[in-house]
């Protein structure tokens, strides 16, 4: 068939299908994309594979929804310049790199680049509402690329976009990136004021639309992190009704991006508490999840928020065997967030089955990895840990445990990181016992005793008071 006959057959097919309505509303946009593009109607065709990919995106197809926004991409060049082509291409981009994130993380390669595209189109061309939407994703992407410093500059900059416009859900999606920086950053309390001014913005009726948008429910993901905040600041039962509340809402809400996330990264409460059976449970529910749809990511991940369990459950060196692998697929540490923490958790198993000499090279990787990147919301947990490797042989040292951790309390102090300071304590406590020093044992536990409410229990609390009670019998 000669071109012309072939794009006129193209286009009648495309006229067609438009029978069955314009192409925002077309149950088939991938098709009348094909149609469009053979018929070298170009904008139609860019318009289509726009919708096609946001559409893909709605049913958390992801994968179908990055190959139909890259045929798009791949088509925009051939538009005339202008105010439309800018529009569509920062769309693409934007939605893009969404559906990027969804199949390979907020790390993954193929989510910087489009939104470094779509944030130069908007600051130079790009209305409000589009501007606004480019600023919300790359400031989480350097977030967890962890790069706090530019991350707090672009969250200022989101800030003042959303002020300058009339979108709620803009103001509230600043909120949001915000309270990502802030808790990264160690501003713990900063991160709770912002948490619960999301609340105060937070309209459930406008979830839909918000999960469309921006591919996140800013509730559940604020409740996930109040989990974390609440535990560190000494609130432990407000913050295990915040985890579970996140992992309902996440179920109620359907969507399976969420539910991984709810149920991976909101599993602090089981986390902190040492239940192993229902962290691991949890996260597990999210990792089947993660399998179903298609999200590697949290098949990646699940298992390192779960390497106490994991380890628990054992046997204990064929489980830290898995969990090493699993870590050596990571980007390097440096490159994003949570690497410090993996590196800890797996430091202290490693020291528990006495492989001292991994323990003490992870610890201090994490140490290291900390001073380059700013993460501090847990800080105190590595100079912990480090305290507990100092008394463990080979090359036992009590003065560097007693060190690190006086460095834990002052760090968690610096934080006002309650669940932290406790932790320690009940560690240097024992060190305090190990060496005869039962009076400055009883001075540490009461001081960290004293912080909480009477009515909280975690695991540390019970194990602070069982000790005290031994001390004082």
């Amino acid at each position: 068939m000669l071109n012309e006959e072939r794009r006129a057959l193209h286009a009648r097919a495309a006229d067609w299908l438009l029978q069955g309505g314009p192409i925002h509303r077309h149950d088939q946009p991938a098709v009348l994309a094909y149609h469009f593009e053979r018929a070298g109607r170009d904008a139609e065709a860019v318009e289509a594979w726009l919708c096609a990919g946001r559409s893909a995106l709605r049913r958390t197809a992801t994968k179908e929804a990055v190959a139909h926004l890259r045929e798009g991409i791949a088509l925009v060049e051939r538009l005339p310049r202008g105010a439309s082509r800018r529009s569509k291409e920062i769309s693409l981009n934007c939605y893009l790199a969404m559906a990027s994130t969804a199949v390979s993380g907020w790390t993954g390669p193929n989510v910087y680049p489009p939104y470094k595209r779509a944030l130069g189109l908007c600051r130079r061309h790009g209305p409000a509402e589009e501007k606004v939407l480019v600023l919300w994703g790359v400031t989480i992407a350097e977030v967890t690329n962890c790069q706090l410093a530019r991350a707090r500059s672009l969250a200022r900059e989101f800030v003042q976009a959303a002020r300058e416009g009339s979108d709620e859900d803009a103001k509230l999606m600043a909120n949001f990136a915000e309270m990502l920086v802030s808790f990264y950053s160690g501003k713990l309390q900063k991160a709770r004021a912002e948490a619960t001014s999301l609340f105060d913005r937070y309209d459930p009726v406008r979830r839909s639309k918000l999960l469309q948008a921006y591919q996140h429910d800013p509730k559940v993901v604020a409740l996930v992190y109040l989990g974390h905040i609440e535990w560190i600041l000494g609130r432990p039962a407000r913050a295990r009704s915040h985890c579970e509340e996140a992992r309902r809402l996440a179920t109620e809400g359907g969507h399976p991006f969420m539910i991984c996330y709810a149920h991976v990264v909101g599993a602090s409460d089981h986390l902190y508490d040492r239940d192993y059976v229902a962290n691991l449970e949890c996260i597990e529910t999210g990792m089947e999840m993660a399998e179903e749809y298609g999200y590697p990511l949290y098949k990646l991940i699940g298992p390192l928020w779960a390497t106490s369990a994991m380890v628990a459950r054992g046997p204990a060196q064929h489980a830290l065997d898995r969990l090493c692998g699993v870590h050596s697929k990571m980007p390097p540490p440096e490159s994003y967030i949570h690497a410090a923490l993996y590196q800890i958790m797996l430091a202290e198993e490693f020291g528990r089955v006495g492989d001292v000499e991994k323990a003490r090279a992870l610890a201090a990787s994490a140490e290291a990895v900390i001073s380059r990147t700013g993460e501090r919301w847990f800080e105190p947990e590595i100079y912990r840990v480090q305290a507990s490797l100092a008394r463990l042989d080979p090359g036992r040292d009590h003065a560097a445990a007693y060190a690190f951790y006086q460095r834990a309390l002052r760090t968690a102090r610096k934080l006002n990181a309650v669940g932290w300071e406790m932790r320690t304590s009940v560690d240097l406590a024992s060190l305090f016992l190990e060496d005869g020093k039962t009076s400055k044992a009883r001075e540490a536990l009461v001081a960290a005793l004293c912080k909480y409410e009477p009515e909280e229990a975690t695991f540390d609390i019970r194990a602070a008071r069982k000790l005290l009670s031994a001390i004082c019998d």
